[in-house]
């Protein structure tokens, strides 16, 4: 009769310690999701108006492939001003570069621009782990 409570009570433990074990495929995701560190599309919540950021896409997307729109290593660079808008890049990351060509940053002022709205938002330029940062804010970043 112990024996029988016994082996009863054991396998009720039993039951309730499963332990999940994840599978390989779940540590090669962990993996893929630490190694890439880019700087994804974010938004603000700021109410920007809108013309004031297409004229600075537009003025910056102007200056052209071969006009490189500079940041300094440990500060910002604007690009643009104009009425409540701002356009401004930062080196972030590991071992940021300094620079984007202007072009670049005009469309990815755009990409900005569609995907965030009047709200602004920040975008890195070239997705990796060292990057340019564009921002489209209220302010000077």
């Amino acid at each position: 009769m112990r024996f029988q409570i016994l082996s009863t009570i054991l396998a009720i433990a039993s039951i309730c310690m499963a332990v999940a074990v994840p599978s390989p495929e779940a540590n090669l995701a962990v993996r893929n999701i630490t190694q890439s560190l880019n700087y994804p599309l974010r938004c603000n919540t700021m109410n920007l108006n809108l013309n004031d950021a297409r004229a600075c896409r537009t003025r910056i997307g102007d200056l052209g492939f071969n006009t490189m729109c500079q940041v300094p290593p440990i500060s910002s660079g604007n690009f643009c001003q104009q009425g409540g808008v701002y356009v401004s890049g930062r080196a972030w990351g590991v071992n940021p570069p300094t620079e984007a060509h202007c072009s670049v940053v005009g469309d990815i002022v755009s990409i900005i621009i569609n995907g965030c709205g009047s709200q602004g938002g920040s975008l890195g330029v070239f997705g990796l782990d060292g990057d340019v940062v564009v921002h489209v804010a209220d302010h000077d970043v």
